[in-house]
């Protein structure tokens, strides 16, 4: 099984490994990349400055649909539901916004997932 950045997306992470682990073959391997610690940082930081502005609760991940481990905290997880871990690096993949005085607004629609629609007009 191959998953390219989606597994940050799907919760909970104990029934998506259960899930993965149920729709692999015995022998199969899970070949992913996703998000991990740390990721969207700059994104939520700016996000929460702005909210701060407009008196709105800081933005977090708690409540929304991310989760960002370290390399540490999948292995574990995976580990726990009987996967046997050959490799786990994380690296830089930074993502380009457009340039443009829309960029962020275009990043938020795309992959925002509610971090900012009670207060955007």
């Amino acid at each position: 099984m191959f998953a390219n950045a989606v597994l940050h997306w799907v919760l909970p992470l104990k029934a998506a490994v259960e899930g993965i682990r149920r729709a692999l073959k015995p022998g199969g391997r899970l070949v992913a990349e996703l998000g991990g610690k740390g990721n969207i940082a700059a994104v939520l930081d700016a996000v929460s400055s702005s909210r701060d502005e407009v008196g709105a609760p800081s933005a977090t991940t708690a409540g929304n649909a991310f989760f960002f481990p370290t390399a540490e905290e999948y292995t574990s997880m995976l580990e726990e539901h009987g996967f046997s871990v050959a490799t786990a690096d994380p690296f830089g993949r930074p993502t380009p916004m457009d340039g443009s005085a829309d960029g962020m607004r275009h990043w938020l629609d795309a992959l925002g997932d509610g971090l900012s629609d009670d207060v955007r007009t």
